[in-house]
């Protein structure tokens, strides 16, 4: 099992592999050669007397469990692991890539500024656009109502209240025109009285509001 180098993400776009599996290739290689001679050094006891192959045997067996308690726990875990993976294929954190350093911007505190200020006009122009929206909607509904009526009417189906109702409106537009009327003569008028009254030498002048209501509501 290949050991877990935290963060090596990095060093593998940089050395085009990851470290943790160059370290599980290079200690499968050395455990091989190791048992590979081990195994040629055990085969020549079988030449010795027999009465000595036993203390030979005894003697290798201690050396391969040895040799692979020194293998494992000096070589790849104070050398390789410690030193190789951790210290010489460790990039520093202030290493970038190439394809990396290109995008690297440090932001200033006016960057920062302007950005929550475009982030604010955003916000606002949300509420505007909701606040719209809204409007939009409350629009429509009036639209359909007015045009429910509408058809309502056309279709002779508006009850009895709203036609009482219909016919108080059109006295209240009846009372508005005329007095509309009367004011626009009035006015005119005023206008009249007005011009005469530029045109004279008279000493005393009567007051606008007396000649607006003598001249207007008689």
């Amino acid at each position: 099992m290949a050991l877990k180098i935290a963060e090596e993400e990095y060093e593998t776009q940089f050395f085009g592999f990851a470290p943790s599996e160059f370290h599980e290739t290079v200690q499968a290689n050395i455990a091989r050669v190791l048992g590979h001679n081990q195994t040629n050094f055990e085969i020549h006891p079988s030449r010795i007397s027999p009465s000595w192959q036993k203390g030979i045997y005894c003697g290798l067996s201690i050396i391969r469990q040895k040799s692979k308690e020194v293998f494992v726990t000096i070589f790849f875990i104070y050398v390789f692991q410690k030193h190789i993976l951790g210290v010489i294929m460790k990039l520093p954190d202030s290493f970038l890539l190439p394809s990396d350093a290109d995008h690297e911007t440090k932001a200033t505190q006016q960057d920062i500024n302007i950005l929550n200020t475009e982030i604010e006009g955003l916000r606002m122009q949300l509420k505007n656009e909701k606040f719209m929206q809204g409007k939009l909607k409350a629009e429509l509904k009036e639209i359909d109502k007015v045009t429910a009526e509408q058809e309502n009417m056309s279709s002779g189906t508006v009850g009895s209240d709203a036609m009482i109702e219909i016919d108080d409106a059109k006295e209240k537009l009846v009372f508005l025109g005329s007095n509309v009327r009367k004011l626009v003569w009035a006015v005119k008028k005023v206008e009249q009285v007005t011009e005469k009254i530029q045109q004279s030498d008279q000493i005393c002048q009567p007051q606008l509001s007396d000649i607006l209501f003598e001249k207007s509501f008689k």
